[in-house]
C-alpha cells in the first residue's frame, strides 16, 4: 500500500529560515524548564532578523499554545517574559516558568523573520521537532520526627511516590543558639 502524505509548501527565499535544530528541554525546578535549540541550518537573513516563538502543550491542552519565555542574552536570563525571543549564536536557550509540577510538556520552537511576527501561526513557519520533558515533583507537608539534641528526621509526602528523587536538597537556618541549663 503506497500512501502519499499531504504536501506542504515551504518558502525558502530571503526571510524564510529553515526550522530550528535539535531542541531539548530540561526541568530545572517543579515549575521551570530550560529549552535549548540550535540555529536553523539556513537563516536566509541576518541572524539578528530571525526571532523565535515557543509553543507548548501539556496533557490538559488539546493543541499547542504560544508561551512566554525568558530570553537568554549576554550570559543571563531576562527578568521579563516575552512571546518572542532572540538568539544570534548557538546554542540558543530560553527559560519557561509558571508551569505545573509533575506534568509532561512538549515544546516547539518556530523560526520567524521579524517582518512576519504579526501573523499568529503562518503555515510556512519553520517549526522544530518537539522537545519533551516532565517538570519536577514538589514535596508535600514537611514534618519533623525524632528530634534529638543531635539529629532531626524529616518526613514528607511526594506527589509521585513511585518515582524516587535523584537528589534532595535541604535548606535550614539556625533560629537561636539559646540552650536551657
Amino acid at each position: 500500500m503506497n500512501q502519499i502524505s499531504d504536501f506542504k509548501t515551504l518558502k525558502t527565499g530571503y526571510g524564510y529560515p529553515t526550522s530550528p535544530q535539535n531542541p531539548a528541554a530540561f526541568a530545572l525546578s517543579p515549575d521551570t524548564v530550560l529549552l535549548y535549540w540550535k540555529l536553523p541550518q539556513s537563516l536566509n537573513a541576518p541572524s539578528k532578523e530571525i526571532k523565535y516563538r515557543i509553543t507548548q502543550q501539556s496533557s490538559s491542552l488539546a493543541s499547542p499554545v504560544s508561551i512566554g519565555a525568558k530570553q537568554f542574552e549576554n550570559g543571563t536570563f531576562s527578568a521579563a517574559l516575552s512571546d518572542i525571543v532572540s538568539c544570534i549564536e548557538d546554542p540558543c536557550q530560553a527559560k519557561i516558568a509558571n508551569l505545573r509540577s509533575s506534568a509532561d510538556y512538549k515544546f516547539w520552537v518556530a523560526a520567524i523573520h521579524f517582518t512576519r511576527l504579526q501573523a499568529t501561526f503562518a503555515e510556512d513557519d519553520a517549526i522544530s521537532v518537539e522537545a519533551v520533558t516532565r517538570t519536577m515533583d514538589i514535596p508535600g507537608t514537611l514534618r519533623l520526627e525524632n528530634v534529638t539534641s543531635e539529629s532531626i528526621m524529616l518526613r514528607w509526602n511526594s506527589l509521585e511516590p513511585q518515582n524516587l528523587p535523584e537528589k534532595i536538597d535541604v535548606q535550614y537556618r539556625l533560629v537561636s543558639s539559646y540552650m536551657l541549663k
